[in-house]
């Protein structure tokens, strides 16, 4: 519809909305950003003068009382500014001090698999010099976090619903990782995050040309696929003269939490956002993974921008504004809190592991696996396209041995971003 007013200004949209009912009247909200592309080739934010809103108004009207000849539908437009609000995160400005857990010397392998083990048993002991910290935050300090990625711990045996949060220091570009108390969030003022740079920002970024850039843009709740596409050489990678692009999932079998949310920072969640590696390709004869090789995006090694940040790097895939953004920090969160093994495999279904998950518009079935990408029956394809694009060798893509990892041949220059679409 939006494209059937535009006129020649290069201009973009976003628009979300909600609706309210009863048993005369539908209310229907619509909300509205707008940006028009300036000579320079920046996207600036501007006031509309409501024409496209007053046609779009007009043609959704009549459409509903063709449908609905005995209720009354009112639609109003808010217009607003560009940056949106993140789904589910928060930032909290403390006007109290708080007593919190810090996550510490999470450096190497074993400190890693230490802490994925306390994190999974929900057992937790503090001590000064360990991977658990006691520490207090000031007041005016300010985080990040998720409420839906609370969870119950005993700490020090004591039993209480924890919230994982980042600290970002956007000045030094560093970042610290943390649990607080869920009943502490009452020592500060919420107030839903933003992003300062959108997603199709991020997809148009000038990214360094001798970098290959996997993308997987999802939906927020995770309940439907994502689209994969791939930039090599500055350039979107081309298939049969279109932008090449596969639907994925980035959804977990949700054995843990709750399963109506998208939960992402522990063991079993749904993928993570963030900046990933392409490590190498794995194989095993373990059934639901297929006859194909899996990809390793995560090497059990931190992400680059863990606690403190590689600038010369990140900004060869993502503006350095986009430190600022909560999502850009879920997988060193999940990092931090011992999460690990990420990969992106095939989806073949197990006989003695059937479970599988139908998505609910595009309706495509897939197995529910424990938080890796998964490409449905397409593993192949995307192996031979990063065969082709020089990440992977032939040996690698048809790597056979039993869990024998063949290393990428430059993961240093091969990225994953995963990232939510906004709303």
């Amino acid at each position: 519809m939006i494209k059937e007013y535009t006129d020649d200004l290069p201009r973009r949209y976003r628009i979300s909305g909600d609706l309210s009912s009863n048993d005369k009247e539908t209310m229907i909200k619509l909300y509205k950003s707008e940006q028009v592309k300036t000579p320079e080739g920046a996207w600036k934010t501007r006031l509309s003068n409501l024409a496209l809103e007053m046609k779009m108004v007009s043609k959704i009207q009549s459409v509903l009382e063709k449908v609905s000849l005995h209720r009354k539908y009112t639609i109003v437009f808010l217009i607003g500014v560009w940056p949106l609000t993140v789904v589910g995160a928060e930032k909290l400005c403390l006007t109290q001090k708080a007593d919190v857990i810090m996550m510490k010397n999470i450096g190497n392998l074993q400190a890693l698999q230490n802490v994925g083990s306390a994190m999974e048993s929900a057992t937790i002991e503090t001590t000064s010099d360990g991977y658990f910290v006691p520490a207090s935050l000031p007041v005016s300090t300010c985080i990040h976090l998720n409420q839906n990625e609370a969870t119950e711990l005993t700490i020090n045996q004591q039993s209480k619903m924890y919230i994982p949060f980042v600290q970002i220091d956007i000045k030094n570009l560093r970042s610290q990782y943390g649990l607080l108390s869920a009943g502490d969030l009452s020592k500060g003022t919420l107030s839903p995050a933003t992003r300062n740079i959108s997603t199709e920002d991020i997809l148009q970024y000038k990214v360094d040309p001798k970098a290959t850039i996997l993308y997987a843009i999802c939906p927020p709740d995770r309940s439907e696929v994502c689209t994969l596409k791939i930039k090599h050489a500055g350039k979107w990678v081309q298939d049969n003269g279109q932008d090449f692009s596969m639907q994925v999932l980035a959804r977990s079998r949700r054995e843990r939490g709750d399963a109506a949310k998208s939960q992402r920072l522990l063991k079993d969640g749904d993928t993570p956002q963030g900046i990933y590696q392409l490590w190498g390709s794995l194989f095993t004869t373990d059934k639901k993974f297929g006859a194909y090789p899996r990809i390793d995006i995560d090497g059990m090694r931190p992400p680059m921008y863990f606690e403190k940040t590689d600038l010369q790097n990140f900004t060869r895939v993502v503006p350095q504004a986009v430190f600022a953004d909560y999502w850009i920090h879920e997988f060193a969160m999940a990092h931090a809190l011992g999460r690990y093994l990420f990969r992106i495999h095939d989806n073949s279904v197990d006989p003695n592991f059937p479970n599988t998950y139908t998505t609910p518009i595009t309706k495509k079935i897939f197995r529910a696996s424990a938080g890796c990408l998964n490409t449905g029956d397409q593993i192949h394809k995307l192996l031979t396209v990063l065969h082709k694009l020089g990440i992977f060798s032939q040996k690698q893509i048809q790597n056979n041995q039993p869990y024998g990892r063949l290393p990428s041949l430059d993961p240093q220059n091969t990225f994953l971003v995963v990232i939510d679409q906004e709303m």
